[in-house]
């Protein structure tokens, strides 16, 4: 039999993958595999690479932090995978916060003794035990009252029997000493200490508006510490200014790495980050410090002299 008619196994492969058409998709599947060499050993530890679908991958970050890094180096990433590729095959990155499951698989022999120790444990006081709250005579007429003027028996006897076990809750929540939030009108458990009756998601909305406040201030005057910020906001605690002053960084850069070329936001930067106003600031020192958010043929040239910027404290958003 003549060699020559034979061919070798891989080059076999390779003309099937292609009459296929999936020879392109394995290539596209290598980031997968070479994940850590073209992001780097820092971003591959801190990330998670989910899909690719051209033009979009899909990262998942570990932490917040992360999820703001990826979204400031997105330009960088997008240029190290496009060049392993050969091509400009990946044009945006989604980013998302990885959400690992708490809920740890049993195994199947422990699973019987889990259920048995569930069904034998007792009920949770927050299951209304309604033998142990009745209504008053009272409370049942006001309820029978106030659905008088439904028409429909079957509507009425339903709105009923929710409208009882609703107050049997509340009976038992006040039993077990829980009290309404003074703003949006939740139960909520008693705080440990004397203090204002709120619960935790009006204490995070009231903190959240705070901050708003906060940058909006910092966007008229960033040089403003925390002190000069308590002459307007007494009650501004140290980490709501460093969270709203953070926030406006990470803003401000994220336009500036996405080759925003405005002078305004480079100096809020500069005296975000420096604490300093515009009068205290070099031209020289700003490029500087703005170069270091740019990409290599982004960057700007930097100034010989030492000139002083003049005051910005007026500057429009």
């Amino acid at each position: 039999m003549d060699k020559r008619e034979f061919s070798s196994i891989e080059s076999c492969l390779v003309e099937h993958l292609q009459r296929s058409g999936q020879l392109r998709q394995l290539s596209i599947m290598r980031l997968f595999m070479h994940w850590k060499d073209v992001v780097g050993i820092l971003v591959a530890k801190n990330t998670k690479l989910v899909s690719i679908e051209p033009p979009l991958i899909m990262v998942y970050a570990y932490t917040s932090a992360w999820m703001q890094q990826l979204q400031m180096q997105k330009r960088q990433i997008l240029k190290r995978i496009n060049d392993f590729y050969g091509q400009e095959l990946i044009k945006d990155i989604r980013v998302r916060m990885y959400r690992q499951s708490l809920i740890k698989e049993e195994k199947p022999q422990q699973v019987e003794g889990l259920l048995d120790r569930l069904q034998a444990k007792e009920p949770s006081y927050r299951l209304v035990e309604r033998e142990k709250y009745p209504l008053t005579e009272a409370e049942e007429r006001a309820i029978i009252t106030s659905l008088v003027c439904i028409t429909d028996d079957d509507l009425r006897q339903r709105l009923y029997r929710t409208r009882v076990h609703q107050l049997q809750k509340e009976k038992q929540l006040v039993s077990h000493h829980y009290i309404r939030c003074q703003q949006c009108g939740q139960w909520m458990e008693p705080p440990k200490l004397n203090g204002p009756i709120i619960c935790s998601a009006c204490i995070n909305k009231d903190k959240r508006r705070r901050i708003i406040k906060l940058k909006e201030m910092l966007k008229r005057r960033p040089y403003w510490q925390l002190n000069d910020i308590r002459n307007f906001m007494s009650n501004c605690s140290l980490d709501e200014y460093s969270t709203a002053k953070r926030e406006l960084i990470y803003f401000y850069i994220s336009r500036i790495h996405s080759g925003s070329m405005n002078k305004n936001d480079m100096i809020r930067v500069a005296m975000l980050i420096t604490g300093k106003n515009g009068q205290k600031l070099t031209e020289r020192f700003v490029v500087n410090l703005i170069n270091k958010y740019r990409l290599p043929d982004e960057k700007l040239p930097v100034p010989k002299g030492d000139v002083l910027l003049q005051d910005k404290e007026n500057l429009n958003n």
